[in-house]
């Protein structure tokens, strides 16, 4: 009996690594299937940074073909396609030396696109002294549009795509200190439209959101790209004057814009002259604060509206 009980105890043996095999390689099937199906790209990657597998969507993201995996590094692969500033050389050398890197890249598709990637990268095996690792590739392009346009939205008056109040104070303040450094004066241009509430109720609300729309073009046009135009609400705006020689040269860019106001607008055919009063203050000559400047702009604005009126009495 003895003679029989150890054959079969071999061929139990047997049987359960064979089990254990067949489960472990279902497992292994189980695994590479959830893995080609993720949303989330991923590669992994062999200690000379070679890519040896990648998931549906990483081919996807990074335009890989079946001969890129097992052949040119993934450095190679993406260096090509991505702007010089997008740090993957610092990710690689973090990824090997660290252990986890992260990095945004700039990729140029095929279809002249351009999308911006991000890639999350960890050791695969600590103890061994290499860069084995997994790869994550996220396509982030939407998402940082979406919050492009909600900090776009926050400091911009919606209705003539100018700085708001709230970006407009921040400017002021950097103005400030810029011409404290370079001194150089800033002027402050305060403006309110003249004619404005007999535009908006004679011609509605849309004509005077057009004419809001309008002033804000002819004003920009006028001055320089350093120069910031912002809609503080209803028709009033402001524009500093950054880096101005003298005090002459701000006067001047006010009779501009001043000028510039004078011709008559056109709505659907009917011309209307709106006109602008300009009030300015300089710094540091009338105040070295952004509340002083206001205080001093605003009056200097009324008073040339007054002035105005009365002249058309």
């Amino acid at each position: 009996g003895g003679r029989v009980e150890v054959p079969l105890a071999r061929l139990g043996a047997v049987l359960r690594q064979r089990r254990l095999f067949e489960i472990t390689r279902q497992q292994e099937r189980h695994l590479s299937r959830i893995f080609e199906v993720m949303t989330e790209g991923l590669i992994d990657i062999t200690p000379d940074f070679r890519i040896q597998r990648a998931n549906r969507r990483a081919r996807t993201l990074l335009n890989l073909a079946e001969s890129d995996l097992n052949g040119p590094d993934l450095y190679s692969l993406l260096a090509p396609r991505c702007s010089a500033n997008d740090g993957l050389d610092e990710f690689r050398q973090k990824l090997c030396h660290a252990g986890f890197a992260a990095a945004d890249l700039t990729i140029d598709t095929e279809e002249n696109e351009q999308r911006l990637l991000t890639l999350l990268g960890a050791k695969v095996d600590l103890e061994a002294n290499d860069c084995g690792a997994v790869v994550a590739v996220r396509d982030v392009t939407e998402q940082r549009m979406q919050l492009a346009n909600l900090h776009h939205q926050a400091f911009h008056d919606p209705l003539t795509g100018l700085p708001n109040r709230m970006l407009f104070s921040d400017r002021f303040e950097q103005a400030i200190n810029r011409s404290t450094r370079s001194h150089y004066l800033l002027g402050l241009l305060y403006m309110d439209l003249d004619n404005f509430k007999t535009l908006n109720d004679t011609l509605g609300h849309d004509a005077g959101d057009q004419a809001l729309r309008t002033t804000a073009q002819i004003m920009t046009r006028e001055l320089r790209e350093s120069d910031t135009m912002a809609r503080l609400g209803g028709d009033e705006f402001v524009v500093l004057l950054s880096d101005a020689q003298d005090a002459d040269a701000i006067q001047a860019t006010a009779q501009r814009l001043r000028d510039a106001m004078a011709e008559p607008l056109d709505f659907d055919g009917q011309p209307w002259q709106l006109g602008t009063s300009i009030g300015v203050a300089i710094y540091p000559t009338d105040g070295d604060t952004p509340e002083t400047l206001m205080a001093v702009a605003d009056h200097r604005m009324y008073q040339e509206k007054r002035a105005r009126k009365q002249q058309d009495w």
